[in-house]
């Protein structure tokens, strides 16, 4: 059984201004985020909540968010230790001009590539055994997750899609039709060898019978 992954990570400016993202996959959780962190409404907060079969960390800095939507039971010191060296090289990479004007989406050319990394690193299974995360436990024992089903309204909540279900959707239909495809080309080849075998044997008693009876049969 795989471990807990991260599926999608973000960086918000104030509630609804997005930066940048990197998703593993598809899926309509963009909007929930922003919901999510809305409902914190800090300039400076660390949190974590469990939805469905996802989890969500939130760590506010200076009224920037960095978010890690990641799969049930992703360790908390792991995801805390992601979400502050993001934070880190996100702070050192823009300057607060540059960072505080940007326009929705404006920094994603440049930082979505290193969240592609970070996100990558954090999967693996080393990302447990450095120093970084374990002086994060301490402090990561300080939170508590929250469940958001308190926090958001009746028409907040959704289904989470995640389209990797989608993506296994659809190898298992390709599967099937890609096997439906082989038995008709198979059962078209079996049909096209029978007929030339007729053809054949048709062909081999008339030539048969013509060498024994003369090709206009007046010896027989």
């Amino acid at each position: 059984m795989s471990n807990p992954q991260i599926i999608y990570t973000v960086v918000v400016r104030g509630v609804n201004t997005i930066l940048s993202e990197y998703a593993t996959a598809g899926g309509n959780f963009v909007q929930f985020v922003k919901n999510v962190i809305g409902k914190v409404n800090s300039q400076n907060a660390k949190k974590s909540f469990n939805y469905d079969q996802y989890e969500f960390h939130l760590l506010v800095e200076n009224g920037f968010s960095f978010l890690i939507m990641s799969e049930k039971g992703y360790k908390l010191r792991i995801a805390f230790a992601a979400l502050e060296d993001i934070k880190n090289v996100f702070f050192k990479q823009f300057t607060p001009t540059v960072r505080d004007g940007a326009i929705a989406y404006g920094l994603n050319d440049q930082f979505s590539k290193v969240q592609k990394t970070k996100v990558e690193f954090y999967n693996s299974a080393e990302a447990d055994k450095i120093k970084q995360i374990q002086e994060q436990v301490q402090k990561t024992n300080e939170i508590m997750m929250e469940n958001l089903d308190k926090l958001l309204e009746r028409g907040e909540k959704i289904d989470i899609l995640v389209q990797k279900t989608q993506i296994m959707v659809n190898i298992s239909t390709d599967m099937k039709n890609n096997a439906t495809t082989l038995r008709r080309q198979m059962w078209w080849r079996n049909k096209k060898m029978g007929l030339i075998l007729c053809l054949l044997i048709t062909l081999g008693v008339y030539f048969l019978v013509s060498f024994i009876c003369g090709f206009t049969f007046k010896k027989c």
